[in-house]
């Protein structure tokens, strides 16, 4: 039996009638309510600094015991960042949740409409994060380990934080084709020697979105259209493609994450990242739930995630740790390359307009 189903016939009963509607009205705010308590201590904990600051949270999440975690981080990457975290503050258990996709923010969104308030700390991409923050689930929270983060990885209001990013590169198949014939720029995929032999993700919305930044738009639908000649293989999935390139169906592929080539790589594929300057990145974001039940375990926890002892265990993930003092196992990648990070809220916002966008000009 559900509360509703439990508490509507009570609300009915004659002796009741006087104050049901006040006890309507309380749960119906009671979301708002626990909303404005986190409002407070968020305003608290953002005048303390330093050990007292520290002392805070510790007191608070000893009370709270456990910190809920919605990621769509991967086992390999999240388990060990748990394990970590929950030796530091034994008094802490982390309740992960591994979801993917989308259904991470719809899950958030449809608790939040429920006014069932069971998340502390969401891990997830761009997109949908719009609809997050136009509905009010996500806080303002300013980290101070944001000081050490790298330029664009958070926003001013305290949203949302990147935790890491992935690198977005070309790759070839180094039997098919020479080391000296390699792209350098977008424009050398146009070579026509290059005609029938790229492949292209049906779904890189991001990568037409950072296009027409750096191209500027004009430049970069001509490039579009130019590039719809060559006859590209449209394919879905990333992880086939490398397969695909590694097995020698075609020389190339145009975007693909570097984590995933280096991967394949390191087992004997024989395939290589194409280094091209600036590298598109995209972005993995750490949000704090508007109305967190486990608010001061939830801090420590974000604090955590972007500290250095946190992004060291994200140096060997084949991913850009958020922080600017960590390097990682494969900087001879990124060396001397430029990075493109977009900003999160923007790309959610063109999400839909870059899909249709991306239908008309490539797929036709």
């Amino acid at each position: 039996m559900t509360f509703a189903h439990f508490i509507f016939p009570i609300l009915h009963q004659p002796a009741m009638k006087t104050w049901r509607l006040c006890l309507f009205a309380f749960f119906l705010l009671a979301p708002n309510i626990a909303g404005a308590g986190n409002e407070e201590l968020l305003m608290k904990i953002q005048s303390l600094s330093g050990r007292a600051r520290e002392e805070f949270l510790v007191a608070g999440a000893k009370r709270e015991g456990e910190v809920a975690d919605y990621t769509s981080t991967n086992h390999q990457m999240s388990g060990p960042l748990v394990k970590l975290f929950e030796k530091k503050y034994p008094f802490i258990s982390v309740k992960l949740a591994r979801i993917g996709g989308s259904k991470i923010i719809q899950r958030a969104e449809t608790e939040a409409k429920a006014g069932l308030h069971a998340v502390d700390v969401i891990g997830t991409g761009e997109l949908g994060i719009v609809s997050l923050v136009d509905r009010g689930v996500m806080a303002k929270y300013v980290s101070p380990m944001r000081e050490n983060l790298r330029e664009g990885f958070a926003d001013k209001e305290g949203l949302w934080t990147v935790q890491h990013a992935t690198l977005l590169f070309a790759a070839y198949n180094r039997r098919l084709v020479k080391a000296d014939e390699v792209p350098r720029s977008w424009e050398d995929f146009l070579d026509p020697k290059w005609k029938g032999k790229l492949s292209l993700d049906t779904e890189a919305f991001e990568w037409m979105g950072f296009l027409l930044k750096h191209m500027g738009e004009q430049r970069a639908l001509r490039y579009f259209e130019r590039l719809t000649k060559q006859d590209v293989k449209f394919l879905r999935g990333r992880s086939l493609q490398l397969q695909l390139l590694a097995a020698g169906e075609f020389p190339i592929t145009m975007v693909s994450n570097a984590n995933l080539i280096l991967d394949l790589k390191k087992a004997g594929a024989p395939i290589e990242p194409i280094r091209i300057s600036p590298v598109l990145l995209r972005p993995s974001l750490l949000l704090l739930a508007a109305n967190a039940p486990h608010p001061h375990a939830a801090m420590l926890y974000l604090d955590f995630l972007l500290s250095k002892d946190g992004q060291n265990l994200l140096a060997s993930s084949g991913r850009l740790p958020a922080r600017t003092d960590v390097q990682t196992e494969d900087d001879e990648l990124h060396q001397g390359l430029k990075f493109f990070m977009p900003n999160p809220l923007e790309t959610g916002l063109n999400y839909k307009k870059l899909s249709v966008l991306f239908e008309k000009t490539l797929l036709k």
